[in-house]
């Protein structure tokens, strides 16, 4: 018990140490950059690397990307991705294209986290707010407008048990709007090294990220957002069921 402990300690002081040395470094990358680069690309490269390296500081922890061809370069997508632990996060910045993330809006008061939030422009959603909601969508397609990506999670939370829960219409109806296609994006391995509400990390894992073949715009424009969040999960879990049948047996 002491050790896990001791382990998460490491953790928090890690997060808390680096964060402050990169957002340190983040503000004056923004400040050179914003005047001509109104996509923040730069900011979000960046980012990345941040992001990337609580995945890649542990030298025990690989990433498998699988249907990277599936990812037209310059194209714009709304990227939904399952929900299975906090380290989807970092994780997602391995995938080859800018994004715009849409938050609750509560992480944007997170001092460091919530700023870095705020300067990258990405964009926040108050949960069971309908007028929120309709924000975030509008938000969502002038951001597609101006070039990005955005990525959500539609599943609005974390997983339980590891299995893909119910997804809501929200990513579905940015795409109709938006008239941009939807790409399917498959994690795997981190519910199994960072469990939600858990705090001791596996020492070793393997990510996988699948990338499915996007939902072109023509079938977006045809279906409703229901009938497209069930498409879309549907594609998904038999993925998913690939890597943990338990978890829908």
């Amino acid at each position: 018990m002491l050790g896990k402990i001791n382990m998460a300690l490491v953790w928090v002081l890690v997060a808390i140490t680096s964060s402050v040395l990169f957002f340190g470094i983040m503000v004056p990358v923004w400040l050179l950059t914003v005047a001509f680069d109104k996509r923040l690309y730069v900011l979000h490269r960046f980012s990345s690397c941040w992001a990337l390296l609580y995945i890649y500081g542990n030298p025990f922890w690989k990433v498998r990307m699988h249907g990277r061809e599936n990812i037209v370069k310059g194209q714009r997508y709304v990227v939904v991705v399952n929900h299975q632990s906090s380290l989807d996060i970092p994780l997602m910045y391995r995938l080859p294209l800018p994004f715009k993330w849409v938050s609750k809006a509560e992480v944007f008061k997170v001092p460091v986290v919530g700023w870095n939030l705020w300067i990258n422009r990405h964009i926040g959603i108050s949960r069971g707010n309908a007028i929120s909601a309709r924000h975030m969508v509008e938000k969502c397609v002038a951001s597609l407008g101006d070039g990005n990506s955005i990525l959500i999670f539609p599943e609005g939370t974390r997983s339980r048990n590891g299995k893909m829960n119910r997804f809501k219409e929200g990513a579905f109806l940015v795409a109709r709007e938006a008239r941009v296609p939807i790409l399917p994006v498959v994690v795997h391995g981190t519910s199994e090294a960072l469990p939600r509400d858990a705090f001791v990390a596996k020492r070793r894992q393997t990510f996988t990220i699948t990338v499915l073949p996007p939902i072109p715009t023509e079938v977006v424009e045809q279906k409703s957002a229901v009938e497209l969040s069930t498409i879309v999960r549907e594609q998904m879990v038999e993925i998913h069921k690939q890597w943990v049948p338990e978890y829908y047996s």
